[in-house]
C-alpha cells in the first residue's frame, strides 16, 4: 500500500500491474519550423481506495516519464 497525492490529501492507493498495449508518439510542428515528438511513458499506475468520480468509477493516479525529440531546422542549430 502506497499514499498519493489527491486534491491536496494523501490518500491510500494500492499499485497496479499493468500491461502496455500500444504506445503512440504526438507530433507537433512548431512556429520555427521545428517539429517535435512527444511520449509519455506510464512507469506506475495506483487505484485510489476508498475515492471515485461523480460517476461512482474508482479513480487512478498515474506516474510518468516524457520523452521529448526535436528536429530543427539547421538555421536554428548552434555551430561548433
Amino acid at each position: 500500500m502506497s499514499k498519493v497525492n489527491y486534491q491536496g490529501r494523501e490518500v491510500e492507493a494500492d499499485s497496479m500491474s499493468f500491461t502496455v498495449m500500444t504506445q503512440e508518439w504526438n507530433n507537433y510542428q512548431l512556429h520555427d519550423g521545428t517539429n517535435l515528438r512527444v511520449h509519455s511513458v506510464v512507469t506506475e499506475v495506483f487505484k485510489l481506495l476508498n475515492e471515485h468520480d461523480k460517476e461512482g468509477k474508482p479513480v487512478y493516479s498515474i506516474n510518468t516519464a516524457n520523452i521529448v525529440v526535436a528536429d530543427s531546422p539547421e538555421t536554428l542549430k548552434k555551430t561548433t
